[in-house]
């Protein structure tokens, strides 16, 4: 049933274990491994025959652990080969992957003797099977082996002449390598996880994650989907990212299916969902993310036909979405995606038009835990706006000109022109010593060459009133070239405050829950190498100033300050309350605001 099945899907690979302890009235091995063979013959799926267990009869008389097929190939091939060809039949010549064992887990065998047992066992199931490649698992929170162990040449007579033939290996005694993802493995690691299996050898290797779906005795079907989707495409982004060394891989799921009580395998619902992620990435690759709201995530996709900054048509490029930590109510990613209608695709083939607002041009794509597959963007035009960044993007809180520059790369295939205007950011409660000056206030052009960058120069200023923390800054950018679009309105971030200085401010009423005061703390933390002698001051509405001293705050120390706010729980009630810190002896000076309960 299984190689049908995964090709209806159009999934390219199945890997089955070897039933080594069949139950009586079932079809013996060979039958089924036949027969499983037979429903093949005309299908291009890739079929691995796992060794997961010693057969018991062979595991009892050598007195080995069943759970560690690895172990064969420490004993005479004369113990263990009769037993593994009675349980394959005849079949076993048309079996070209070999999976040694259920996962690799950490054992005390040193890596030399590792690579000698592969070696031996890959050397004696060439007389049953014709050249075989063996698929070596183990497990994504175990450290891979050194360099020096599985990579090394080393001589093809095992210990006590077990191996037949002579002369010299393989440097590589396997020809791939399956990496099991726990169900309970945080996506936090995934990145670490990377870099530590990143020594494969990526000549020729076959690699591929097997990410454990979670128990439905636990979770919920959508769980289980949401989990497995999410897992599989960071896997596939991350080790198909720009600059990441890694061997190319392929994704997997373990059993995604149950034995119904009529012993019929039931696809569950995870499988459905990541046969749409298989078919929807086909031939596509991650270019980028989109910028957007801590927690969220949208990765641009575009073919990997073309040059290597893409030939991409106008609609042809894909998004990714989904909502990975943030608690919004009703989280979205909001931008120009090329100005045409979308198609959001659920991961069950479900199919919403979503056309962008008449007004602004903008689309508002609405995401969630479960991802969505977003069809019809200009991938080249997401990729231009999320790679066009203010540098620096840190900005001293200091009251002096900065001078900054707009970066932009060019990733169409076609020279690009156009300008940017840079625009004041809205003023908060019309107070016009938040103002910004900038400069210049005239559009800046730009000319871009097919994969090149350039960088336009401004320069701007803020008040000392200017509150520390990211600011978004707003420009209108216009824009030719495959063709000409609208005029966009977005903003790019930057972050005011001081490097080596924090600030964190806090209001609660006081002495009972009700007031009557207002009582503000504000906690400063020296960051820097040098000794700092700062001034906290606090503004309230209707209410003095009240400022306090803090004298050398030494390095890595921090200090506390109150302020009281006599009877002005009822007054100062959900309104602002600005603390400034100023460095006494240079120009520094942060704003933090905190509203009042």
């Amino acid at each position: 049933t299984l190689p049908g099945l995964t090709a209806r899907l159009g999934i390219p690979r199945l890997t089955a274990a070897l039933p080594t302890d069949h139950a009586p009235g079932s079809p013996d091995p060979a039958t089924a491994l036949d027969r499983t063979l037979n429903s093949m013959v005309n299908s291009p799926l890739d079929f691995t025959l796992a060794l997961t267990k010693i057969p018991l009869e062979v595991a009892d008389k050598l007195r080995l652990d069943p759970q560690k097929p690895l172990m064969l190939g420490s004993v005479e091939p004369s113990n263990w080969l009769p037993a593994i060809a009675a349980l394959t039949g005849d079949a076993s010549q048309r079996v070209m992957s070999w999976q040694i064992g259920p996962s690799m887990l950490p054992s005390p065998l040193d890596h030399d003797v590792t690579s000698r047992y592969l070696q031996s066992i890959r050397t004696n199931l060439s007389r049953i099977s014709s050249n075989p490649r063996l698929m070596l698992p183990w497990t994504a929170d175990s450290q891979w082996l050194e360099a020096g162990g599985l990579g090394e040449t080393s001589s093809a007579g095992g210990p006590g002449g077990m191996v037949s033939g002579t002369g010299r290996a393989s440097t590589r005694p396997f020809a791939g390598a399956s990496i099991t993802v726990p169900a309970g493995y945080p996506a936090t690691s995934l990145r670490g996880m990377l870099d530590n299996f990143s020594r494969l050898p990526g000549d020729g290797l076959d690699v591929t994650y097997i990410i454990e779906t979670l128990p439905l005795d636990v979770h919920s079907r959508r769980d289980q989907l949401e989990h497995a989707l999410q897992m599989a495409i960071q896997l596939w982004a991350e080790t198909h990212a720009p600059k990441r060394e890694h061997p190319p891989v392929r994704v997997g799921l373990t059993d995604p299916w149950t034995i119904g009580e009529d012993k019929r395998i039931r696809p569950e619902a995870v499988l459905g969902g990541f046969s749409t992620l298989a078919n929807v990435t086909e031939s596509m690759r991650v270019i980028g993310e989109v910028p957007s709201e801590p927690g969220i995530r949208g990765l641009i996709l575009a073919p990997e036909s073309g040059n290597a900054i893409g030939s991409l048509g106008i609609g042809g490029g894909m998004l990714i979405a989904w909502n990975e930590r943030s608690s919004a109510t009703n989280p979205t990613i909001t931008g120009f995606f090329g100005g045409g209608t979308l198609t959001i695709k659920d991961p069950f083939g479900n199919e919403t038009k979503l056309p962008p607002e008449r007004i602004s041009g903008r689309h508002i794509i609405p995401v969630s835990s479960m991802p969505s597959f977003v069809s019809g963007i200009d991938s080249h035009l997401v990729q231009f706006l999320a790679d066009l960044k203010v540098n620096p993007s840190f900005i001293p809180a200091v009251v002096a000109n900065h001078d900054c520059e707009l970066v932009l790369r060019n990733p169409w295939p076609t020279r690009i022109t156009g300008d940017i205007t840079l625009l004041n950011p809205d003023l908060r409660n019309s107070r016009r010593d938040q103002n910004w000056t900038l400069s210049p206030t005239t559009p800046m052009p730009f000319s871009i060459g097919p994969g090149q960058t350039v960088r336009l120069p401004f320069t701007f200023q803020f008040t000392s009133a200017e509150e520390a923390g990211v600011k978004q800054v707003p420009m209108v950018v216009r824009l030719s070239a495959d063709r000409a679009y609208p005029a966009m309105r977005l903003t790019k971030p930057i972050n005011i405050g001081l490097e080596d200085l924090e600030l964190a401010v806090s209001a609660q009423l006081g002495p009972r829950e009700d007031g009557p005061d207002v009582i503000v703390t504000a906690i400063s933390s020296n960051t820097g190498k040098l000794t700092r002698t700062l001034q906290l001051t606090t503004s309230a509405p209707g209410f003095a100033s009240q400022s306090q001293p803090i004298v050398d705050l030494g390095p890595g120390e921090s200090a506390v300050r109150r302020f009281v706010f006599r009877n002005a729980a009822e007054g100062l009630s959900g309104r602002r309350v600005r603390v400034l810190l100023v460095d006494v002896d240079g120009a520094e000076r942060m704003t933090k605001v905190t509203i009042v309960p």
